[in-house]
């Protein structure tokens, strides 16, 4: 269940981000908007939630995208502790 909210939130925003939809893009109307790899992160770790227990090429495939969003966090945690910008944020989409 939380995999399917994790998955569907991170599309919402996606598609929010897609079609300039700010509703979609915030978590609460009005508020500052989700990051699209925010977004992609969620898709990530919703899906690797919902895979099911059985099988190794599942499982390899979980680890895979759960190691994609330690990723995608640890790069966004070194442009704020560091004062990093490589631009992780904008890679699909930019915002001014």
């Amino acid at each position: 269940m939380s995999g399917a909210i994790a998955l569907a939130g991170g599309i919402g925003a996606l598609v929010g981000w897609a079609f300039d939809i700010a509703e979609l893009k915030a978590v609460i109307v009005g508020e500052s908007t989700m990051k699209a790899n925010t977004a992609i992160a969620f898709v990530l770790g919703g899906t690797c939630l919902m895979l099911p227990d059985a099988g190794v090429r599942f499982r390899r495939l979980a680890d895979a995208l759960a190691l994609s969003v330690a990723l995608i966090g640890l790069l966004t945690a070194g442009e704020y502790i560091l004062g990093w910008n490589i631009g992780i944020d904008q890679v699909l989409f930019f915002e001014r």
